[in-house]
């Protein structure tokens, strides 16, 4: 799975974590890191409870306060697409994610706002940017221990 290997970071070398995969358009708000994980999501339609899918797997690719990078093999699904660029961002499905985090898993929610194929990939064929949408101080906290506990578990 070259995708999550450090692809990317072959394709567009990043002189620090916090540069995205293309440096020049860099517009992040608060530093990323840089995650290999496996997480669950599901696509909703805000307001309708019954445009809903089950839960698909991805990989967690990084993550800061506002936004996360996740690895997928699926754009679409049940008819629901993560992101359809004709449409108006408060028009867009939202995406719940759920990442694996001690007893109560971390679970945000945000939109998609960017993707980019990655032919070479044999599963997770799509790298999306997700925005975080409704983040309060405690999510920003829940992110921040989430972060120091798995670079910790990491570094050992």
């Amino acid at each position: 799975m070259a995708f999550a290997n450090g692809f990317w970071d072959r394709v567009f070398p990043r002189k620090n974590a916090s540069q995205g995969p293309f440096p020049e358009k860099e517009r992040r708000r608060a530093p990323r890191y840089r995650m290999d994980l496996p997480v669950r999501f599901r696509i909703f339609v805000p307001g309708q409870a019954a445009r809903t899918t089950l839960m698909i797997p991805a990989q967690l690719y990084d993550i800061s306060e506002n936004g996360i990078g996740l690895l997928s093999g699926r754009m679409e699904y049940e008819g629901l697409h993560l992101i359809t660029p004709d449409q108006q961002s408060w028009e867009q499905c939202r995406v719940e994610i759920e990442i694996p985090f001690g007893k109560e898993a971390l679970r945000v929610q945000g939109r998609a706002v960017w993707y980019v194929p990655n032919p070479g990939a044999q599963t997770l064929g799509f790298r999306v940017g997700i925005e975080l949408v409704e983040v309060t101080a405690a999510l920003r906290e829940r992110i921040r221990a989430f972060v120091t506990i798995y670079r910790a578990a990491a570094e050992v």
